[in-house]
């Protein structure tokens, strides 16, 4: 909601040429693209989302903080510009491992619901975001702009047509100076709203289950039918809540199964070799079951094959 109306602000408030704030109102967009293939593999390599979760809703909330300080006036430009390429970095840190994250904790035939439940979720966020926006800025610009302007006309015009009014009146002219106050007080309101659902995104983030990104396809046979998450992942966080707060015993610490140590992964084993330098690790195979000939050859008979 702080970037829904970022072009205007920066041909008015900021002062950028049309070129200018074009560019700079997508740098969020082309961020998290670079960033993307990177991140990807970091996540191939530690397999895990959470933290990555976390610190990415927390650079939101940095980022959020940035576009406050820099909302409008002399130097706000480079400002904005740090802002935005910290949220695209952030924003590719969370929005799409969220719904991994999700579907990484179900059963397969629960993906598309819990999918479609994540995206679902996803738009009601959205809308309402811009919802709030619209309403700040459609509510409280226009009587901001006639009570600097002191002309209701003249705030008229620069709220139906403000391109034409930053063409028509100069950065140094008193009318262009309190629309650029104006202007300033809404985005403010705009980001302090967007910093309050980014502290809620951040608390909840901390209670989600880490489970481990494997091969498997949508950990079959490995949860009972219609559970959803993973209860066999140990979580500081949700430790911390149930020994401190509900008074509740730990739980023991899960050991990892042979499959998860020694699963092997041709990108992960490409980087722990080219990149970090380390030896390979030994592939982990499994001594092929006897069969009845075989038995027989070792001198086994079938008493004693009953036996076994």
């Amino acid at each position: 909601m702080v970037a829904n109306y970022l072009y205007t602000v920066l041909i008015v408030a900021v002062d950028e040429s049309v070129t200018s704030a074009t560019r700079i109102s997508s740098l969020y967009s082309f961020v998290s693209t670079v960033w993307s293939p990177i991140f990807a593999i970091i996540v191939a390599y530690v397999r895990r989302l959470k933290y990555f979760i976390v610190f990415g809703v927390s650079l939101w909330f940095l980022s959020t903080g940035l576009l406050y300080h820099f909302r409008g006036g002399d130097g706000a430009g480079p400002g904005i510009i740090g802002g935005l390429c910290v949220w695209g970095i952030g924003g590719t840190m969370f929005s799409y491992p969220i719904t991994v994250s999700m579907q990484s904790a179900t059963s397969h035939e629960n993906l598309a619901i819990v999918a479609a439940f994540s995206y679902t979720m996803y738009r009601i966020g959205s809308a309402v975001g811009n919802s709030v926006s619209g309403a700040v800025w459609t509510q409280l610009l226009p009587d901001r702009l006639a009570r600097n302007l002191g002309n209701v006309t003249l705030a008229a015009e620069v709220y139906a047509n403000p391109y034409k009014f930053a063409a028509n009146y100069d950065w140094a002219t008193p009318e262009r100076q309190a629309t650029v106050e104006a202007y300033t007080h809404i985005q403010r309101l705009e980001t302090v709203i967007a910093l309050c659902f980014c502290t809620l995104l951040i608390v909840c983030s901390l209670f989600l289950r880490d489970p481990r990104l494997t091969n498997k396809v949508a950990h079959d046979g490995e949860i009972e039918e219609g559970q959803l998450i993973v209860k066999e992942d140990h979580d500081p966080v949700v430790e911390f809540v149930r020994t401190k707060i509900f008074r509740k015993e730990p739980r023991p610490k899960r050991v990892p199964c042979s499959s998860e140590i020694e699963e092997e992964d041709p990108i992960v084993e490409f980087i722990r070799t080219k990149i970090f330098k380390k030896a390979p690790r030994p592939r982990h195979t499994q001594e092929p079951a006897l069969s009845a000939d075989s038995i027989h050859d070792q001198g086994i008979d079938s008493n004693t094959e009953k036996k076994i």
